[in-house]
């Protein structure tokens, strides 16, 4: 009974039952040079035929974004409207987390004209079932929506971003042109000069002395852009990184205009000490413990440190940072010699390497076939076929590859194929057929049967 439940929810605007929430994909087919869109399910079940609707999505509460006359809406699994084309935008947020504060929620860009006949555009954060909205104020932008904190821009402030909290309430006040999300407790904002200005002239800065030195450097030209705050507002590190990004394993990337007249990469701990100063020319974010780094430029001398900027492989070419345990190093440039290493530093699969794992499993080169194949973490070719274009992957697991113009005729039906987790090609249809030619997939064992 409850599962019968669950499948008859799954048609309604009911969005409890997970099935609702299923991973789908956007699919297109080309006529000539019109492009038709449709959605699948990662069995390759098609939900809406490439045609239909003009699809900009597919939607994480819902079947699909859709759009009707200009504007954007939403349609559920009967194909009826759950969000109704009137926005300019429509985005779902499909997190069970949020269904503790009331969720799922979507957020909708409308525009309104004012008497000036200027236009405006603002953000609405409604509820799915009554279509309420949710925000007091009126918002000109808004961010992921997280059952905490996440950053919105208000009207009332021209536009600066602040921080909304789940009673749909302004937290930390709009004060920054632009911030990222809380990630272990802090989050990444761009001040701006009067903020900088403010800030500067209070006694902030002898309370902290990564604030200090961005103060004493400050000279209203270059020296003022991004730092991370605390989940009370308050700045932690220095406020004049050109770029930044959110911690892991409690180091965060940093990116910082140094007296030699360029940027360089360094990181930060929670307290924002540059616990690794800014030195590298490159360098990744912290993954599982390390990081990769090229402190000389023009590729080819890469290394792996860990959170205490210490050289834990040095002498290589390139390397991929560490995904479920396992990271793809280049030992050499001229022949290219690449492996999987562990997290002690040693080979477990040789002479193979490039992708990330993802649900146990990464995408490499094989230098046999020349093309691309699916291997699991004790090397072994997991699927019977190989692409001639590498993939992207994505973090469910699912797999995207480029199509080209058939070689011999011209022509462009399918410009992106999907694969599932499990193998299965489920875009476009047909093609996980061995006996099936195309000019992407290779089968090297020769497994067609006339």
């Amino acid at each position: 009974m409850k599962v019968t439940l669950c499948l008859l929810l799954m048609l309604s605007i009911l969005v409890g039952c997970s099935s609702y929430r299923r991973p789908l994909v956007r699919v297109s087919e080309w006529d000539e040079e019109t492009e038709k869109l449709g959605v699948i399910d990662t069995d390759g079940e098609v939900l809406l035929p490439p045609g239909q609707l003009d699809v900009v999505s597919a939607a994480g509460v819902g079947l699909a974004k859709v759009r009707q006359n200009g504007l954007m809406g939403i349609i559920d699994f009967n194909r009826e409207w759950i969000v109704k084309p009137e926005y300019k935008s429509v985005r779902t947020y499909p997190d069970p987390a949020l269904d503790g504060i009331g969720g799922p929620f979507y957020t909708a860009i409308i525009e309104e004209t004012a008497e000036n006949e200027a236009t405006k555009e603002l953000c609405e954060i409604r509820d799915f079932q009554s279509h309420t909205r949710l925000n007091k104020l009126e918002l000109t932008w808004c961010a992921e929506l997280r059952p905490d904190l996440f950053a919105v821009g208000t009207a009332e402030s021209a536009g600066k971003v602040g921080f909304m909290n789940s009673n749909w309430e302004m937290e930390i006040p709009a004060q920054f042109a632009r911030a990222g999300h809380f990630i272990d407790g802090f989050a990444e904002v761009k001040v701006t000069e009067q903020f900088t200005e403010t800030i500067c002239a209070s006694d902030a800065p002898l309370k902290n002395e990564h604030i200090r030195a961005s103060c004493e450097e400050y000279d209203n030209t270059y020296s003022y852009g991004s730092g991370f705050i605390n989940r009370q507002g308050h700045l932690i590190s220095r406020f004049d990184y050109h770029q930044v990004s959110g911690f892991s394993n409690g180091r965060a990337r940093v990116k910082r205009y140094v007296d030699s007249g360029s940027y360089l990469y360094g990181y930060i701990d929670e307290t924002g000490a540059e616990v690794i100063p800014p030195q590298f020319i490159w360098a990744t974010d912290f993954s599982e413990g390390y990081a990769v780094v090229d402190a000389t430029g023009g590729g080819g001398h890469a290394k792996i440190i860990d959170r205490d900027g210490n050289y834990f492989l040095d002498g290589i070419c390139t390397a991929e940072p560490f995904s479920e345990g396992l990271a793809s190093v280049a030992y050499s440039c001229n022949p290219t010699k690449q492996a999987y290493i562990n997290t002690n530093g040693d080979v477990v699969i040789p002479d193979l390497g490039d992708g990330p794992f993802i649900a146990g499993h990464a995408w490499v080169y094989d230098p046999q076939h020349k093309s691309y194949g699916l291997i699991d973490k004790n090397g072994n070719w997991v699927l019977p076929y190989r692409l001639t274009k590498k993939t992207e992957r994505y973090s469910d697991g699912l797999s995207q590859f480029s199509i080209p113009r058939n070689k011999e005729t011209g022509e462009w039906k399918y410009r992106e194929g999907w694969i599932n987790p499990e193998g299965k090609i489920i875009w476009p249809p047909g093609w996980n057929d061995p006996c099936h030619e195309n000019d992407v997939i290779v089968w090297p064992q020769g497994s067609c049967e006339q």
